[in-house]
């Protein structure tokens, strides 16, 4: 089960002349969209950054019923903070209750994408790049129903849909610190495309087509630290951590030896603290802030 880990904090307010706020909060005779609250994780670390950009739609009714008015509306935050305030990245993506009073949800999702597949809903995974890890770290947010004009806040809560790793690596014996320097990292046996239907929300789904090739971390350079996002799988089996040290060696890890590693499940982290010994690699776990994917800890050694 994947819990609620990122909550939205949005001011949707109109730009322009003809959008001026009235004195009873409408704009124009409109009410725009409100969505206020806290925020306890996001896509990387604890902050919204600013430039983030979510997508927003509007719909009414369900099943074959569904109409979606608003597409993709575009909101940004122009700060850093915990509670992020989020408003139209330009006048044109503001979001307007009817005015008749008709109920309207909303659906959310991020990082924002200008083009959404050839229906417009259909979000593209790819994370062959781990290079900017915020923006391959897709979340979605739940359905929020039956919001009016007289009843404009929405909170959007984000779940992340993807699976994060995380390597906190250190020099054992034989080695210090500096030995670690340029290493590189690859998790072997990744898929690295996906779809997401943003308007149904869900899991992502990844097509029977298309080949398993390594991925490689986003490494510090002096490799202390590496992280990637990758697809969630139901089995690890075939997968590999394969350390190439300088001047030491490639050592070789089996993911499935770790008995919490046995699958990687959509919205959980899972954090391995790497010990590189001259001759050898020994690794053991531990979980922060996504959903915990490994519980309280594994080991293993790497040859």
């Amino acid at each position: 089960m994947i819990l609620p880990f990122c909550v939205a904090a949005l001011v949707l307010a109109g730009c322009g002349s003809e959008n001026d706020v009235n004195g009873n909060g409408t704009t124009a005779g409109r009410t725009p969209l409100q969505v206020t609250s806290g925020i306890q994780t996001r896509a990387h670390d604890d902050v919204w950054e600013a430039g983030d950009a979510i997508g927003i739609f509007s719909m009414h009714g369900s099943g074959e019923s569904l109409s979606v008015e608003d597409s993709n509306r575009k909101y940004t935050t122009t700060s850093d903070a915990t509670k992020g305030t989020f408003s139209p990245a330009d006048a044109a993506q503001t979001i307007y209750f009817p005015t008749n009073g008709d109920t309207r949800d909303f659906i959310a999702y991020y990082p924002w994408q200008k083009t959404l597949g050839t229906d417009g809903r259909t979000y593209t995974v790819d994370v062959t790049d781990q290079k900017v890890q915020n923006l391959i770290d897709l979340l979605g947010a739940g359905k929020v129903t039956g919001k009016d004009k007289d009843h404009p806040q929405v909170a959007l809560t984000f779940t992340h849909k993807l699976v994060k790793i995380a390597l906190d690596i250190q020099a054992g014996n034989g080695l210090d610190n500096t030995a670690l320097a340029g290493t590189g990292i690859t998790l072997t046996g990744q898929r690295t495309n996906a779809l997401y239907d943003v308007v149904a929300g869900g899991e992502v789904m990844i097509p029977e087509e298309g080949e398993e090739t390594g991925i490689e971390l986003l490494t510090a350079a002096d490799g202390t630290a590496a992280e990637a996002i990758v697809l969630p799988v139901g089995d690890t089996e075939g997968m590999y951590l394969v350390f190439d040290i300088p001047d030491v060696g490639t050592f070789n890890w089996r993911v499935k030896d770790a008995p919490k590693s046995q699958s990687f499940e959509a919205g959980k982290k899972y954090i391995y603290t790497i010990t590189v010994n001259r001759m050898s690699v020994e690794v053991e776990s531990s979980v922060t802030d996504w959903q915990p994917g490994n519980g309280e800890g594994e080991t293993g050694s790497a040859e």
